[in-house]
């Protein structure tokens, strides 16, 4: 274990591993940071829950920072999984295998894929979270919030509402490994950072532009406090967000937004004499005079 788990905010620790080798991610997208996978342990008066787990190749480390704040006799009682993607369960089997009392807590898309491609044992116990709603933990609440192909269809984001903390599963994350966790703790990167961001936007959430406007606005109106309010965002890639919260969240909006298509036409030609080139221009001028954009190419 290259470095001791950290603590989010008090009874939450960061239980995440680095990937700082990886170049690419998902077969095409270059990952020129490396990157995280971002697991997190919650401690209550009613048991300790892990929010998501991380590649299965990386499952030993995982499972030693969580005997690190649990101690060696700890338990798991809850795993909550706000996505199933195997950067976030492939150590999932390990993780139960270890702590085979754990309740896995996910959507009913999620449940189904960790059957499959999480290897989970036929007699794992679990829990809808769109049918339990809420869990109490007794000094803690936690509150799910549904929100599918964000970015796949068994996606959902977790409140934890004492704490003031959300769990955002892929959103507002980015690829970039940095063993200080914490974007306050990485202002010498905000370079690194900002083009993490936008990358990692446009490759994951680019296709799914309408579904992040709808999770921003059940952010909004199901979280029960203000944003401004929030402590941190548990992402599952990259800094966890502890500063600068609310400008990450309107960043996403605004790269969300509909493409505004303006009105345009492309003219290409090949002119061996030039008398094509002369109808090419005049085509057009005649374009531009009805206030049509034009792109012209040889």
């Amino acid at each position: 274990m290259p470095f001791l788990p950290l603590e989010v905010v008090p009874k939450l620790h960061w239980v995440g591993v680095m990937d700082y080798d990886l170049r690419v991610f998902d077969i095409i997208m270059t990952t020129p940071f490396g990157t995280s996978y971002n697991s997190f342990l919650l401690q209550t008066a009613k048991g300790n829950v892990l929010f998501e787990t991380c590649k299965e190749n990386f499952a030993a480390e995982c499972l030693e920072r969580i005997e690190h704040v649990i101690g060696k006799e700890g338990k798991i009682d809850y795993i909550v999984l706000n996505h199933t993607e195997p950067d976030h369960s492939g150590s999932l089997v390990h993780i139960l295998a270890k702590y085979p009392e754990a309740t896995v807590i996910a959507t009913p898309a999620a449940l189904n894929n960790v059957k499959y491609i999480g290897h989970i044992k036929e007699d794992t116990k679990t829990l809808s979270a769109p049918k339990i709603k809420t869990l109490d933990l007794g000094d803690i609440h936690l509150k799910f919030i549904i929100q599918p192909f964000l970015h796949w269809p068994d996606t959902m984001m977790t409140v934890i509402e004492e704490l003031k903390v959300l769990v955002t599963c892929d959103v507002f994350g980015g690829h970039c490994a940095d063993d200080r966790v914490f974007n306050d703790k990485m202002m010498d990167r905000i370079a690194d950072m900002d083009e993490a961001y936008k990358h990692y936007f446009d490759c994951i959430f680019g296709p799914f532009k309408p579904y992040v406007l709808k999770g921003i606005n059940l952010i909004e109106t199901q979280m029960g406090f203000p944003v401004e309010e929030l402590k941190a965002v548990c992402c599952s890639h990259g800094p966890v967000l502890r500063t600068n919260i609310k400008e990450n969240i309107e960043r996403y909006r605004q790269w969300a937004q509909p493409q505004v298509l303006k009105n345009k036409v492309v003219i290409a030609y090949g002119s061996a004499y030039g008398y094509t080139k002369h109808m090419a221009e005049k085509i057009a001028e005649g374009v531009k005079s009805v206030g049509v954009e034009v792109s012209i190419h040889d």
